[in-house]
Order: structure tokens, then C-alpha cells, then sequence
């Protein structure tokens, strides 16, 4: 059909977050100072006390920063807090436990009991009222966990929130659409500042760390377990917007997570039901799986084959669309010299790497992953994927244990966490686990804590107690999870509106107390954007009306059929009869009408039959089912590209 176009994928503008962060960091240092800059009292070399002529100060050199981070100084705080722990004390520090249902009572005695680093909100934790998740209920759990932790650096809250099929919290939170919409509207600032919206949401409601943005590029319709999770097929393409969005979550001040290390969108088994094995070689791996990861690095950008220049964008908040808010709102990342806090490790065995063996089990795996060389270069956090999914049940031995000896540093929901507490214990005083590498493992998961809680308090630098307050005493005091000088001279107060956090000053005294108590700000209208920004025309006349007065909605389910009728009507569309627009949700196959329209992943596309047009939507949401309507008839041009192959419908297809 006519007005269709093969887009070539154009480079996003970028922008150098390098000085993006300085100009935030001058920013908030003269407000903090009254809007005014001073030069400090200097002496005369002499010692007369006469004042020397006033010269421009020269910046002051940044303290030195890790790669993933927290500065270097911090790091060193965190080994001395974990130099005075016990064993069991540091074995808590590496585990993130889960339960069942929305009693958290057995959960928060075990996070103190155990000294866990931290807990992960799964969707049936989520307590309810007639309005959807009960906030109230929910900010009270969270309260109740980091309070559990006895520390003075927040515990780990974690939450998969990607969007779309992966969102553990849904009404009357702002629902988003699946990443691959993102792909699609293919605009770095836009993702950056969804994701600063969304992270902001779940910090207001005390969580410390999002096990998100899948970093993952979708090998097609055969990926049984990703798809409209990814960004899209091109390397590039995926490394810009999850880096783009790992931007956006650390200027929220919430953690975000790279996943699935070394790459789940290119294997065609789902590690929630048995082990995926990669049989790609090295050098397809480099070129397509772990580009994205490497992008995450410092400098790895163009480290790997297919990854160009993509580096992420910071949130710049000067688009004139409706900012996410929270910390460092304007800015996203520290700077082109820090990367991903976090990567997870897929439960993926690589047959080049080692074979038989889940890479998330594997020291081989964990040694691609840090090698700056051969592999990424990664000096993180590396979580585990969930410990409990069906990847790991023909493992033999404690999954915690054998990932933290590979070389994990956080293990995620272990199946009895108690049990695997125990055991890490008895492995390192037995010494199949060194002691060196649980202190290791400690220290990162400690140091990356200390790092959050001064990124929630939006000064962009660490926080944290004096490093005396640090010591042993204060310490005693079947889903994927991840699918799934310390200090700063701002005052008490200076955390922004919803933005403070577990172990804030601003937010009450040690780790008790988190955010909750203020609203974010209002993130539909970023929503509304990406919605509008994402839909596609695939097939059909761009900016003509697809249909005429009337239609007929079907497929779907009942709510998304709702959702159609409630925008078709507010824009004056009878419904009941007419052309007939049939959508397409997750796993459905391809079907016929008038128009039709994927809800999810675009494949269906390929062999459906339209007489009017295909579209892809890319999300479920109130705000998709409005834009859509647009589409239809004719008020708005779907914007939208392929982000990935679809049939005989290459990537960048679209008005």
C-alpha cells in the first residue's frame, strides 16, 4: 500500500551527559548556597592574614569514582563496615529473599534475623483495595523491611517493574507500555525520562532497586520468553534506550538492573522451565548478545561489534514534555565515566564459554562478564537471575552457594533462604567458598546501598553515616526475580519532593523510614507520550482515516476491549457495528479484520490479513487505546517504526 517507508534507523541526538551532570551539579550547589557562588577564605602565604587579590577559583578534581558508581572512597567504607561483621552477618549482606502473599510478618522477622541485604515485592506480595494496589498497604510493607535491616544504608526493596507483561505494580500506579515501545519511538531523551518517571513512582513508594531495563536483543518470534520485553533487534538500537533508561532510573535514585547477561532474546527456551543453551559462537555473541552490556560499561561502547556509539542519554528535561521529577531530575547519569550499577546473570548456558553450565553458575561466565578484553569489563554488582526457577532444579547442591562461589554477588530469591544462609556460612568456614569472596561480594552489594542512598537523596554523591557508625554492632542490629570522601554538604532537607528514601536524612534517622508520605509527580502525560510516540502503521495508508464511523472490536480481552470502546467513543466513534478492528494480545495468532492491531510483540502482523491496515500498538494502556483511536481516524500519523522484523516487514517500517 501507499505512504509506507522502510526507515533507516537515524542517530538519536545525543547528549554529552558529562556536562550535563556538571551543569546540574553548579545548579544545585547555588541554590543550596542561596543562589550565590563564594570563593573560600584563602591566607596569605605568609601567614599575615593579608587577603590576596581575588582570583577565579580554579573546580575543584572529582573525587575518584568506580566505573559502576559509588566513588572510590565509598567502596573503602563499605569493606571496613563489612571487615566488622560475622560471618552471618555478611552472608545476609549477599541474599534477596522472597515470599508468599501480602503478609509480610515471616519475611520481615527473616530479613533481621538473617541480616539480608534485601527483599523483592513479587506481583502476589502486592496488597489490593477496590481501587487496584493499596499504596497505603504497600508503603507500610516497605517501611517494615528496610526497618528489619538494622543498618544505616537502605536495604534492597526490588520490584520488576519493565512495563507491559513484566509489571508487578499495576492501577492506580501509571500503567506503561512494553519496552519494545520504546524501540519503536526509538527517542533516547523520551525513554531516559519514562524511566525517571516510573523509578520515581517506585521510590515514593520505598523501593530501592528495579530489576530492569531488559538489555536483551529479541532474536524474533522464536524467543518464547522476551520478545516485546526488548528494545528491538538492533544491538545498537537496544544498547542506546537501556542505557538511555539506566539514566533515567539512577536520576529517580533508584537502582536499575542491565539483564539478561549473556543475552536471553537469542535462545528459544524459557529459563523459567528449563535451561536455555546458547550454541552461537564468541564472535556472534560479541557482535549481537553483548553489545548492550558492553555499552554499559565506561568506554565499551564501541567495544563490541554492532553496538556503534550507543551510550545512553541522560534525561535532559528540556524537550518540553512533562519531566519524570525526583532527584536529579534534569540530568540522569553522573557522567560518560560511570556505567550500570547493576547486570544480572541469565540462567543461560553458552556452549562456547562453559558448556552444561547456567552462566549464573559458572566462573567462566562471571570471568567474560568482568574481563575488560575478551568480555564486558564489568565491575558491578552481578545479581543472579531468580534462584528459583525451573533453569536450576537439575543443579545439584545450594544454588546460592555455587552462584556466590562463581563469582555472584547478589543471590536472588534462593528457594529457602534460611537454608542457604546456613550453607553459605558452613561453605566458607569449610572454605569451599572463600572468605575473600564473600568479603568481596559484601563490600560491592554494601558500597552499592551507600551509593543509593545519595543518589535518592538527589545530591548525585554518596551518603551515608560517618564510617564509625558502620561497624558489626549497627549490622546485628517460581517467578524470575528480575523478571524480573562519602558524603555531600546538602542539608537535612534538601531531598526532593517524594524523592526521600530509606536512610535519608531527610526521610527520618537510620534505615526505618522511607519515602511515601509525599506524591511523586504526575507521570501519565510521559506515558501519554511514549503511547502516541509508538504506534506504527505497518501496513496500510498513513494519516487517512483507517476506518469510517463505526466499528467492531474484537480479540483482545475484556479490558483492553473496554479500553478500545471508552477512547472510539470519546472520539465520537459509534461501536457496535461497522469495520471491524481485531487486536491481538500476548501469544495470540494471526487473525483477520478491517484493521489489525498487536497489543504486544508485532509478529502476528506477518500473516494476518487487513483490508485497511495493520498497526502495532505496543501497550495496553489507557493512553495506547487513545492513540490508536487517532490513528483510525486519521487525526494523528502513527510516528512509529519497526523495531525489529516483522514477516516480510523489515525494521524501520512505518509512515
Amino acid at each position: 500500500m501507499p505512504q509506507l517507508s522502510e526507515r533507516s534507523p537515524e542517530p538519536s541526538a545525543r547528549f554529552p551527559r558529562s556536562l550535563l551532570a556538571a551543569a546540574a551539579a553548579v545548579t544545585a550547589a547555588a541554590l543550596l548556597a542561596g543562589c550565590s557562588v563564594l570563593a573560600p577564605p584563602q591566607s596569605s602565604p605568609s601567614g599575615s592574614g593579608t587577603a590576596p587579590e581575588a582570583t577565579p577559583d580554579a573546580p575543584a578534581p572529582a573525587p575518584p569514582r568506580t566505573s559502576w558508581g559509588p566513588l572510590e572512597s565509598t567502596l573503602e567504607e563499605a569493606g571496613a563496615a563489612v571487615s566488622g561483621m560475622t560471618a552471618e552477618e555478611k552472608a545476609g549482606q549477599v541474599l534477596v529473599q522472597f515470599y508468599s502473599g501480602t503478609d509480610p510478618d515471616r519475611a520481615i522477622a527473616l530479613a533481621e534475623q538473617l541480616h539480608l541485604g534485601g527483599s523483592i515485592i513479587m506481583g502476589d506480595n502486592v496488597p489490593q483495595n477496590r481501587d487496584g494496589v493499596d499504596t497505603e498497604a504497600l508503603t507500610a510493607t516497605t517501611h517494615a523491611l528496610h526497618a528489619a535491616s538494622g543498618r544505616d544504608w537502605p536495604a534492597i526493596v526490588g520490584v520488576d517493574q519493565e512495563g507491559g507483561t513484566v509489571a508487578r505494580l499495576r492501577a492506580p500506579l501509571t500503567e506503561w507500555p512494553v519496552p519494545m515501545a520504546f524501540g519503536a519511538a526509538d527517542d533516547p531523551e523520551l525513554t531516559a525520562r519514562a524511566q525517571q518517571a516510573m523509578a520515581t513512582d517506585l521510590g515514593v513508594l520505598g523501593f530501592t532497586m528495579n530489576f530492569s531495563p531488559d538489555a536483551d536483543v529479541t532474536a524474533g518470534p522464536q524467543d518464547p520468553v522476551i520478545g516485546a520485553r526488548s528494545y528491538g533487534s538492533d544491538p545498537a538500537l537496544v544498547a542506546e534506550h537501556a542505557l538511555a533508561a539506566v539514566d533515567g532510573s539512577l536520576a529517580a535514585g533508584v537502582l536499575p538492573t542491565l539483564k539478561h547477561f549473556p543475552g536471553h532474546g537469542s535462545v528459544t527456551t524459557d529459563s523459567h522451565v528449563g535451561l536455555p543453551v546458547q550454541e552461537a559462537s564468541l564472535e556472534e555473541l560479541r557482535e549481537r548478545d553483548w553489545g548492550p552490556f558492553r555499552a554499559g560499561v565506561p568506554g565499551g561502547g564501541a567495544g563490541a561489534e554492532g553496538t556503534g556509539e550507543a551510550s545512553g542519554t541522560g534525561a535532559d528535561g528540556e524537550s518540553g514534555g512533562e519531566p519524570g521529577g525526583g532527584p536529579g531530575e534534569a540530568q540522569g547519569r553522573l557522567g560518560e565515566e560511570t556505567g550500570a550499577p547493576v547486570v544480572m546473570m541469565g540462567h543461560i548456558a553458552v556452549t562456547a564459554v562453559d558448556p552444561g553450565v547456567p552462566a549464573s553458575l559458572s566462573a567462566a561466565a562471571y570471568d567474560v562478564l568482568r574481563d575488560p578484553d575478551a568480555g564486558i569489563g564489568f565491575e558491578g554488582v552481578a545479581v543472579t537471575d531468580a534462584l528459583n526457577m525451573g533453569a536450576l532444579a537439575e543443579t545439584p547442591g545450594d544454588p546460592a552457594v555455587n552462584a556466590l562461589a562463581a563469582g555472584a554477588d547478589l543471590l536472588l530469591m534462593p528457594p529457602d533462604v534460611a537454608r542457604s544462609h546456613a550453607a553459605i556460612v558452613a561453605a566458607v568456614e569449610d572454605g569451599t567458598v572463600p572468605q575473600e569472596r564473600l568479603d568481596e561480594a559484601a563490600t560491592r552489594v554494601v558500597a552499592l546501598m551507600m551509593w543509593q542512598e545519595g543518589l535518592a537523596r538527589g545530591e548525585g554523591e554518596d551518603q551515608g553515616p560517618p564510617a564509625s557508625t558502620h561497624g558489626a554492632s549497627d549490622a546485628a542490629a517460581p517467578q524470575e526475580g528480575g523478571d524480573e570522601p562519602a558524603g555531600s554538604d546538602a542539608p537535612a532537607d534538601a531531598a526532593a519532593p517524594g524523592s526521600a528514601v530509606p536512610g535519608s536524612a531527610a526521610s527520618g534517622s537510620a534505615a526505618s523510614e522511607p519515602a511515601g508520605s509525599e506524591a511523586a509527580p504526575d507521570s501519565r502525560p510521559v506515558a501519554a507520550e511514549i503511547a502516541a510516540a509508538a504506534v506504527t502503521v505497518v501496513d496500510g495508508q498513513c494519516g487517512e482515516p483507517l476506518v469510517g464511523d463505526s466499528i467492531q472490536i474484537v480479540g483482545g480481552n475484556a479490558q483492553d476491549r473496554a479500553r478500545l470502546t471508552d477512547a472510539a467513543q470519546e472520539a465520537g466513534l459509534q461501536v457496535g457495528g461497522g469495520d471491524v478492528v481485531t487486536l491481538l494480545g500476548t501469544g495470540a495468532r494471526a487473525a483477520s479484520g478491517d484493521v489489525v492491531v498487536t497489543l504486544d510483540a508485532p509478529w502476528p502482523l506477518a500473516e494476518s490479513a487487513a483490508s485497511s491496515a495493520k498497526v502495532a500498538l505496543f501497550g495496553r494502556t489507557e493512553e495506547s487505546f487513545a492513540s490508536v483511536v487517532d490513528v483510525l481516524t486519521g487525526d494523528a500519523e502513527a510516528p512509529g517504526a519497526l523495531p525489529v522484523d516483522v514477516g516480510e516487514y523489515p525494521t524501520g517500517t512505518g509512515c
